[in-house]
């Protein structure tokens, strides 16, 4: 999941229709790419928050990589709801290191962290 920009209250639907459809089996690993969120409606985070509630103890993973103060404050907040599985980072070398550790350890082929970089470079493209 990557979010660019203010985190609008209505974004939570999509995010957890796609979650929703991930987590059939198995445990959940969940990477957040919101280093370029610089803001966020309230229900953003309170409605993904209620989303991931019943199926905290199926997270095996949970990292955000941010460098919002804000952002950062609204993840720590939720993190209290969700007892503590989301561990944040403001690196993004680390944040990819730890994607791409994930991917290779549950045998993911033809994907790597690479991708949010292309995502980020598009994503730039599209606002010129």
């Amino acid at each position: 999941m990557g979010i660019q920009g203010r985190g609008h209250g209505n974004l939570w639907e999509p995010v957890l229709q796609a979650y929703r459809t991930l987590r059939a089996k198995g445990p959940t690993y969940l990477f957040a790419d919101v280093e370029e969120m610089t803001n966020y409606d309230s229900r953003l985070r309170t409605e993904l928050t209620a989303g991931f509630l019943p199926d905290r103890a199926r997270f095996a993973a949970f990292h955000v990589l941010l460098r919002s103060k804000l952002v950062a404050m609204g993840v720590s907040v939720a993190n209290l709801t969700l007892g503590g599985i989301a561990k944040t980072t403001t690196e993004r070398r680390q944040f990819k290191q730890l994607l791409d550790a994930c991917l290779f350890d549950n045998r993911v082929v033809g994907f790597s962290s690479g991708v949010l970089d292309s995502l980020r470079t598009h994503a730039a493209a599209a606002d010129s």
